[in-house]
Formats: C-alpha cells, structure tokens, sequence
C-alpha cells in the first residue's frame, strides 16, 4: 500500500484503541505437556524454538499505538524523531528465525483435499479448536498429526493471528508434508500479513477515522522486539547475555514501562542497522536473508515532506500541552 507519514493529532490518538490478536496463551499451556518425542519431531521443523515460548508473551499497547503512528506506508518503515527505520525481512528472520525466501504461501488457497483439514469435524476451524484436538490427543496417537495441530496452532495463534482467531485456508495444505516445510518462504507471508494490517491502521490514523478501535492482525509482538533491537538497543549491556537465535528468545522476559517507551522515542540512540554476530550469520537462513534483503539495508533519509508532517505534528502536540499548562495555572 501506497502513502506517506500520517499527520498524527495527539487528541484524536487518545481515544483511539488498539487491538491485536498475537497470543501465546494456548502455546503456552501446549508446551508445558509436550513429550520427549513430541519435542524431537517438532525440533526438526523451522518451528522448533516456539517450544520455548511461555503463555504470557504480550506487546505493549501503549507501544503499538506510538509504532503505528509513525508508520511510513510507502517505505515500510517507522519515522523515528529523522531517521527513517525499516522493518524488513532481515528483522522477520532475525527475530523469528523465519526463512525469507523459497515458495511463496498463499494463505487463501482452497483446503478441499487437505489431510490436516480432515483432523477437525467443523469447515470453519478456530484458534480454540486446535487448542481442544490438542488437548485431548492420545499420545500413543499418530505423532505427524500432533505436530501437524501444534504448528498449526503456532501460525494462526502467534504469526498469522486475525481478529476472529479463523484459520487461514491455505495453510491446511502446506502441513500436508511436513517434509517439505522448510521449502516454503514463511518469514514473507508472516511480513506482508502484519505490514498490510499496520498500513490499514496508518491510513484510519492519518484519515482520522471516527472509530474508536483500531485492530492490528499478524505477528505484531515482532514489532516489540524490532524497538527492542533498534530503540532499546543499552538493555543488552544492561542485561548482558549470550545471544540466541532467533532473538524473540533474547526478549520474552522484559516488559517495557510507558515512560520508558516515550523517553526511547524521543532520546535513545537509534539504531537503523542491526549488527549480526558471527554465529547468526553462520546460520544459512540468516545468510539468505541478508542476500535477500540487502536493499533494506541502504541509508533512507526522510523527505522533506516527511519530517514537515511530523514537525506539524510536534507543534500540535506542543499547543496542546501549552493549552493545559495555561489551564492548570489558571
């Protein structure tokens, strides 16, 4: 989607709402009643480091609120204070330890002859759904079909969310052959997902809809460990420790404070370049994506139109706060 830097009225943003949908609260409790051998047969799928994911893993609304209000629709990037920071696949890979390339998905494909579908009694299959089939799998049951729910449950619970909890169509099919998962481009899908549900949410921002709630679909706790990596970048020599790949598992354990969200848009250092130790980059998929995206990573400068709608912006925000202080006194 095509646009600019919205011109963000604070007062309009105050009594907007933001909703996502990324949850780990099924995963969670799946994953404290894995077995041995459940364990082994997921660990051999790009979905193996999901296993480690508790049940309390949340963005931040107050976050997500400031993220999309600086979204830059044309340049899939955030405009912090001048600089222009991509969210990129390289950031997908990073994070997630997503493939960036290989088959494309498509997430509306027709699951008529499915086996995975054939798992479930009802058409339209929920997040609840796989959560139950899950719960009450034998375990001397077939061990293909487990993981078959468990990473179904994955991508519709945690990467692909939607604001229903529906199962997208397309992904019956592609659990099918689980010998073939690693062939498909899951970071795109999980990128294009999210980035088209930020760029709906930017334009009802900039447009200054009369809705109160704005939800945003996808994997949008990605988009706290992109301010993580890029705004929050001292936590790491606060906190020093080993780094894991992919980075959510860096992650899962801090929260960030209001105040502290504000003060790191406005003054922290901003790092627009991700530095990759040596490890990460041995892994091929990290390698991938780098050959993939190396585009995200040239130097993007803001237009001058970009940084007059945020300069207007800042001047709202400051007759605004120059109102109430007058009115405090008074």
């Amino acid at each position: 989607m095509e646009g600019d830097a919205g011109e963000v009225d604070d007062l309009v943003m105050e009594h907007k709402v933001f909703r996502n949908y990324c949850r780990t609260t099924f995963l969670g409790v799946v994953n404290k009643r894995l077995t041995d051998e459940q364990k082994s047969f997921i660990q051999s799928t790009p979905f193996a480091w999901v296993m480690l994911l508790g049940d309390k893993v949340k963005m931040s609304r107050t976050l997500l609120r400031e993220l999309c209000s600086r979204w830059v629709e044309r340049r899939q990037s955030f405009l912090i204070r001048c600089e222009v920071v991509p969210l990129s696949l390289v950031d997908v890979c990073l994070g997630l330890g997503l493939r960036v390339v290989g088959e494309k998905i498509d997430l509306h494909k027709a699951a008529d002859e499915s086996h995975t579908k054939t798992l479930f009694e009802s058409n339209n299959i929920n997040v609840k759904m796989i959560f139950d089939e899950i719960m009450k799998f034998d375990n001397d049951g077939c061990i293909e079909d487990f993981c078959r729910l468990y990473i179904l449950l994955c991508l519709s619970e945690f990467l692909l969310p939607n604001r229903m909890g529906i199962v997208h169509s397309g992904l019956f099919s592609v659990l099918d052959d689980l010998g073939q998962l690693k062939k498909f481009n899951w970071g795109l899908v999980v990128y294009e997902y999210l980035v088209n549900s930020l760029c709906s949410a930017s334009m009802c921002i900039t447009n200054e809809s009369s809705t109160s709630h704005i939800h945003i679909f996808g994997c949008v706790y990605l988009l706290q460990i992109w301010a993580l990596e890029h705004l929050f970048s001292y936590k790491t020599k606060v906190h020093p420790r080993r780094i894991k790949f992919p980075r959510i598992l860096n992650w899962m354990d801090f929260t960030l404070g209001d105040h502290e969200i504000a003060y790191a848009l406005e003054k922290n250092l901003v790092i627009v370049h991700l530095p990759v130790s040596k490890e990460e980059f041995e892994n091929v998929i990290v390698k991938e994506a780098f050959e993939e995206g190396r585009h995200a990573y040239n130097i993007l400068k803001p237009t001058k139109d970009d940084i007059g709608k945020m300069l207007k912006k800042l001047q709202k925000w400051f007759i605004e706060l120059r109102t109430r202080l007058f009115d405090y006194q008074c």
